[in-house]
This record gives structure tokens, C-alpha cells and sequence, in this order.
């Protein structure tokens, strides 16, 4: 199982690119990947759609690397 983060970039997604798809502001999903627990059901299911990924693929947990990475 992939983190958020992990399966944007292994679909070669920019954050940029997600924010625009889901109809949000940039620092609004940076702040998702970093946190993901804030993530609402509805838009989760979105990120699934967008990343074309099963919902058992991808944790919704925090992304260890979120720290580091930021």
C-alpha cells in the first residue's frame, strides 16, 4: 500500500496538477499529503478516481516522508 504521495508521483502527477483536478487550492492539497486524516470521504474518492487506484491501494495515513519532503 502507497502513501498519497507516493502514488501521485509514481502516476508522475505535480501537486499543482492534483490541486487543479480537484478543484482546490495548491496549499490546500499540500496540506492534504501532509495530513491526510483532514481529507473528507467525498474527496478521497476523488483522489482515487484521479490517480486511478483502488481505495485499499492508498493509505490515507501520514506520509512519513511529509516531513523530510516539504
Amino acid at each position: 500500500m502507497l502513501t498519497l504521495r507516493q502514488w501521485r508521483r509514481a502516476k508522475d502527477i505535480s501537486q499543482g496538477q492534483m490541486a487543479e483536478r480537484l478543484g482546490i487550492h495548491i496549499n490546500t492539497y499540500q496540506n492534504w499529503e501532509n495530513d491526510p486524516g483532514k481529507i473528507s470521504i467525498t474527496n478521497a474518492a476523488k483522489i482515487v478516481d484521479i490517480l486511478e487506484v483502488s481505495p485499499d491501494e492508498i493509505s490515507f495515513e501520514k506520509d512519513p516522508e511529509a516531513e523530510v519532503a516539504s
